[in-house]
């Protein structure tokens, strides 16, 4: 996949410091990152695992997970802790619940922002549905995550 990254087209009218954040998230590679950018993004991601797990037993994932059962939806990803197969906004959104209602999620200091949880909780759906690797759902992780905190 990163052998096939194109530069994405900027919008007109996009401000210079938004153009920038388009080109940069456009073009990341894997084989561009330095090794301990890499380490601190698979910590973040068994992290932002590790309390969505821990949560699967709290009221607001659970109310959660009703909703989105109810609703249905294409069998496209996982939803984590539970198993259940719903479309990628609905694992997006259960998960995004389940990683965060602990509070105990990752924080960039500089900005005070939860970033892994809601870049994440998009990002392993659509990687499993797309069938993409882990060097891909890395990538996506940082991209998202310097995109979110700047």
């Amino acid at each position: 996949m990163d052998a096939n990254r194109s530069k994405a087209p900027i919008p007109p009218g996009t401000s210079a410091p938004t153009a920038q954040l388009i080109e940069f998230a456009s073009r990341l590679t894997f084989d561009s990152l330095p090794p301990e950018v890499v380490a601190e993004s698979k910590r973040c991601i068994l992290d932002y695992l590790g309390v969505a797990i821990g949560a699967a037993h709290m009221e607001a994932p659970l109310v959660t997970l009703q909703a989105v059962r109810e609703l249905g939806g294409a069998p496209q990803a996982r939803l984590l802790a539970y198993g259940d197969r719903t479309s990628v906004t609905n694992a997006a959104l259960v998960n995004g619940v389940l990683c965060h209602v602990l509070d105990f999620d990752d924080t960039h200091v500089l900005s005070t922002l939860h970033a892994s949880g809601p870049v994440l909780s998009a990002a392993l759906p659509v990687a499993e549905w797309q069938n993409a690797g882990g060097r891909d759902l890395i990538v996506a992780h940082i991209a998202g995550f310097e995109v979110a905190t700047r």
